[in-house]
């Protein structure tokens, strides 16, 4: 749906979007009679052009609005504006149940409390003739005090009608929370709530949902089909008479469920006043294991250097890298930082014959030492990445801020190094130049993206400025869109999809949960008023959640972690890609293949990249 900021919806001012579904997109909008914000949910504008969904949306609202409930968010209008159906709620910036659920465990009594809250709402709307369809925890909100907020009451059915998905078989709602019933494309009723209440609550006490597959209609599938889990095989201290009341509301036939609401409520009730306060949470899940300590510690400090789309796969007048190193200096494959041998600690005690020889020995041991100094001190500057401050004062003094994330070998072994000749040690002590940094052409208008950060919510947070121009809608504005997409389908009269923009800084409106599969990076460019996009006016940044390699000179990627491997792609200076792992002999690392960006890999050396992002899951892979 397009970005509606801006936009005037009867009384109402549409300020920033605050978030967008599958079946709506709702804004933060300022009503200036009653000086106060409100939320509005704008339905998609397709959807007002059948005369059968504006008279079933006029009546679901209608009943909406009729809803006067403690535990559910009223609904204060609704209307039409422009070819658009909108409804308005109050605005509350406390988060939603799932916000809750990311951020914290709940104990029992909370457990109870919220699931009495939600049961009464759902046993209220029930009675008067209201299914809520897609009852989950992002549909629950939390207000200051803690209490919850059942909304999109009705919304499931209005989209359902509006897309006329009912006559072509298809199905409304949340695998995760969906009835067999509801999964099943059958008719539904108040019990099919009464289902997706339990699976919130067993998620609340096992923390997770009790199905989960690789695909929408899996999950679907096994909602209908496999047995429901044991909530204690995941708290084994669980009372019996809680895990029965889980067995009840989950029950795949509608008929051996709780009849109504008001009978779950009861039996939770009649639970918190008998079980214990507290119960043993699931132990936490391990660590990943972090990545072996010749390439740790990971230096935090920093962003990731933003990087332009390279202009030989999509821009014919993209703007330049400026290159650090000098014109003389060749864009080849660097050579990657040799093995490093442990010996075995010397044994004390030495045999009597060998007390003749100890002074040759001890002049040994001294030319090793000296030799080991001098080869320690090449080997630490081919494997730590920061550059010196004057260097790195010269190679971002434009974006001190922007500076890559690297790699940093802090480690101290002391390992007797391999046989070396004093020819094969260099005279000057080489330093890997950090990938070029972005220029922003001059007198055309330009985006550049500072930093992206994930929020609480899990939104992309993306902090931006643009040189040359003011975005602002209508008119010349930006577009967001993730790497995965082409510039050709970036804007008109491509296909995209992108997210247009026109302010406020920041923006928010993608979630990680929005990240195609092989996506590594957040695009932004220059678009005009038709949404066309001016080529060479954006790049693209490292996404804060995945982990990324980006190249610091034009690197050859290998079909295997080999110096005699076969190149098949080349990874270009300054371009970003996905992690995919690091080889057992943390000398190479596994990287999306970066002229396809698609599942298919290469391998490039560990000292050719900068890694950045979350690495916290990358594998070590054995090849």
């Amino acid at each position: 749906m397009e970005d509606l900021t801006g936009k005037q919806f009867g009384p109402y001012q549409v300020v920033a979007p605050l978030g967008e579904g599958g079946m709506a997109a709702v804004y933060k909008a300022y009503q200036p009679a009653m000086e106060r914000y409100v939320a509005i949910k704008v339905l998609p504008r397709h959807m007002a052009g059948s005369p059968e969904f504006i008279a079933r949306f006029k009546r679901e609202a209608h009943l909406l609005a009729q809803l006067q409930h403690p535990h559910i968010l009223p609904v204060f209008d609704y209307g039409e504006s422009d070819g658009y159906t909108y409804i308005v709620m109050p605005f509350l910036q406390s988060g939603t149940l799932a916000d809750l659920l990311k951020k914290r465990r709940v104990s029992l009594p909370e457990i109870y409390r919220i699931i009495s809250q939600i049961g009464d709402a759902l046993g209220y709307a029930h009675a008067r003739g209201m299914i809520h369809r897609d009852v989950k925890p992002s549909n629950v909100l939390i207000d200051e005090r803690g209490n919850c907020l059942l909304t999109d009451f009705g919304l499931a059915r209005m989209a359902e009608t509006g897309s006329m998905l009912t006559s072509s078989g298809a199905i409304m709602g949340t695998p995760a929370y969906m009835s067999p019933e509801q999964g099943a494309g059958n008719q539904v009723d108040g019990r099919s709530d009464i289902y997706a209440l339990g699976v919130i609550l067993f998620e609340m006490v096992t923390g997770q949902v009790p199905y989960s597959a690789e695909t929408p209609i899996a999950i679907v599938f096994k909602h209908i089909q496999d047995p429901l889990p044991s909530a204690r095989k995941f708290v084994p201290d669980l009372s019996e008479s809680l895990e029965l009341i889980l067995m009840k509301a989950l029950a795949k036939k509608a008929d051996d469920r709780y009849q109504t609401a008001d009978d779950f409520v009861k039996a939770i009730q009649a639970e918190a006043s008998t079980s214990p306060r507290a119960y043993a949470a699931p132990a936490p899940t391990p660590p990943a294991t972090q990545i072996a300590s010749s390439v740790q510690p990971v230096n935090f400090e920093n962003q990731p250097q933003p990087t332009i789309i390279p202009a030989s796969q999509f821009m014919p007048q993209a703007a330049t890298w400026v290159d650090p190193k000098p014109a003389s200096q060749p864009a080849q494959r660097p050579v990657s930082r040799p093995p490093t041998s442990l010996a075995p600690a010397a044994k004390s005690g030495f045999p009597i014959w060998a007390l003749a020889g100890v002074g040759f020995v001890i002049a040994g041991i001294i030319g090793l030492i000296v030799l080991f100094v001098g080869f320690n001190y090449y080997q630490n500057n081919i494997a730590a990445v920061p550059p010196t401050s004057t260097q790195a004062a010269q190679v971002v003094a434009t974006q001190a801020s922007d500076a890559a994330l690297t790699l940093e070998n802090t480690s101290t072994p002391e390992p007797i190094p391999p046989t070396l000749t004093p020819t094969q040690l260099p005279t000057e002590v080489p330093t890997l130049p950090a990938p070029p940094t972005l220029a922003i052409p001059a007198g055309i208008p330009f985006v550049r993206i500072n930093n992206i950060s994930l929020s609480d919510q899990n939104q992309y947070v993306v902090e931006y400025e643009t040189f040359e121009y003011t975005e602002a809608l209508p008119g010349v504005h930006v577009h967001f869109f993730f790497n995965t997409v082409s510039v050709e389908q970036a804007g008109m009269p491509g296909s995209g999809p992108w997210k247009l923009y026109g302010g406020p800084r920041p923006f928010t409106g993608y979630r990680s949960t929005d990240r195609p599969q092989n996506a590594s990076q957040l695009c932004a460019l220059v678009a005009n008023a038709n949404h066309s996009i001016q080529p060479g006016s954006g790049h693209c940044f490292p996404l804060p959640d995945v982990p990324t390699a980006t190249a610091r000179v034009q690197t050859a990627c290998l079909n295997s972690p080999s110096e005699d491997a076969q190149t098949i792609a080349s990874f270009e200076a300054g371009e970003t890609t996905l992690l995919l792992g690091i080889a057992s002999d943390k000398l190479w690392l596994s990287i999306q293949n970066p002229e396809k960006i698609d599942s298919s890999s290469c391998w490039v050396p560990i000292d050719a990249s900068v890694i950045a992002g979350n690495l916290s899951n990358l594998p070590t892979i054995d090849p």
